[in-house]
Order: C-alpha cells, then sequence, then structure tokens
C-alpha cells in the first residue's frame, strides 16, 4: 500500500478552494473527495468539506468530518473550534464545551 501524498491532497484542496470561490460547489467537492482519497486524514479538506456540508443543511456530516479532523490532528484548534460551532449551532451546547 502507497503512503499517503500530502502534497497531493494539499494541492487537491487548495484547487477545491478556488473551485469555491469561483461558485463551482461540485466541482469542489470532487477535488476534496479525491484529495481525502490520497489523505483520508488531511485536516484542511475535511474542514473544508465540513463547511460544505454544513451549509448544504447537513450538520450530521459536517460533525462527522471535523471529528475525524480533531482525531488526526488534536493540537489543531481551527478544527476544534469548527466542531463546537456546528455543534453549537445544532443545540448541542453541553458537548461544544
Amino acid at each position: 500500500m502507497a503512503a499517503p501524498d500530502p502534497s497531493l491532497a494539499t494541492e487537491r484542496c487548495a484547487r477545491a478552494l478556488e473551485c469555491l470561490r469561483s461558485g463551482r460547489i461540485h466541482e469542489a467537492r470532487a477535488l476534496l473527495a479525491a484529495a481525502l482519497a490520497t489523505e483520508p486524514a488531511h485536516g484542511p479538506s475535511l474542514q473544508l468539506l465540513a463547511a460544505l456540508e454544513e451549509r448544504a443543511g447537513d450538520p450530521a456530516a459536517a460533525v462527522r468530518l471535523l471529528e475525524l479532523a480533531t482525531r488526526a490532528h488534536p493540537t489543531s484548534a481551527p478544527y476544534w473550534n469548527d466542531l463546537g460551532a456546528v455543534l453549537r449551532l445544532q443545540g448541542r451546547t453541553h458537548e461544544a464545551l
């Protein structure tokens, strides 16, 4: 099995962000899926896909993705912050603390 390629995942995530800025959401989702296929614990891709899921009305999917990000990167404050924000929006304040 080949080792994850963080540079490829990072490049795909950056391209996904460009797509989002241009309103190409479906293309962005495909790039993020490809990034995560390359490196399943790629934090920025998990975080960006979680934001897309939350905006699309699927906060449960956003929570799952952010939980993956916080498990893979437990010292990353932005992932914990986003997880807490999504939990709070769901009315799960006690879990967000």
